[in-house]
């Protein structure tokens, strides 16, 4: 989904928003009618129904937002494709362990679901990670994720921490100083 939802991305950033909205008319037409397929087969056929939806979608969406730009759709798969077999290698690795597992789908109720979504979660997560630092041949990865999250983390305030008084709303700073914002007027 999120690689699919980039060529929203890049038709809004080169002021083309009229493709992105004739693109989503696509998009529409080809997952009403892959749900519509689906319907026969309850909440698990149109779950499948909806991924493979992104599945069809992705290379046509990047390849129509990218073309007035010259941006093909290799450069951008070439970039991603090990994490996207990573994605599937955890997926059907998970799903081949979480089959075996005994009593996971003899839990029941509130309680048992979320124990499910726990485990299943964290099955995947670790697949994921592994099928990544494997394809990618060492933990660069993994680094760069580490420092985006600590950049991120890292973008406080810290004039709140530091004791910095901040200006109040009404002043104005200059290089004279401190300047009342009646007097700028």
């Amino acid at each position: 989904m999120i690689l699919y939802y980039t060529h929203s991305w890049i038709h809004l950033s080169i002021g083309r928003p009229e493709r992105w909205f004739r693109s989503t008319i696509v998009e529409f037409a080809v997952t009403v009618t892959l749900f519509i397929l689906a319907l026969s087969h309850g909440p698990v056929g149109i779950a499948i129904a909806w991924t493979a939806s992104f599945w069809i979608l992705t290379v046509p969406a990047l390849w129509y937002a990218g073309r007035p730009i010259g941006l093909g759709v290799m450069p951008t798969l070439s970039a991603i494709w090990r994490y996207l077999a990573a994605s599937l290698l955890a997926g059907f690795g998970t799903t081949l362990i979480v089959q075996r597992m005994p009593g996971l789908e003899a839990l029941t109720g509130a309680g048992g679901a979320f124990l499910r979504i726990v485990v299943v979660s964290a099955f995947v997560g670790v697949m994921y990670v592994s099928a990544v630092i494997v394809l990618h041949g060492g933990f660069a990865p993994v680094r760069q994720i580490a420092l985006l999250v600590k950049d991120m983390v890292g973008k406080r305030d810290r004039s709140i921490d530091a004791g910095i008084k901040r200006p109040a709303a009404n002043v104005v700073i200059n290089r004279a100083g401190d300047v009342p914002l009646e007097q700028v007027r």
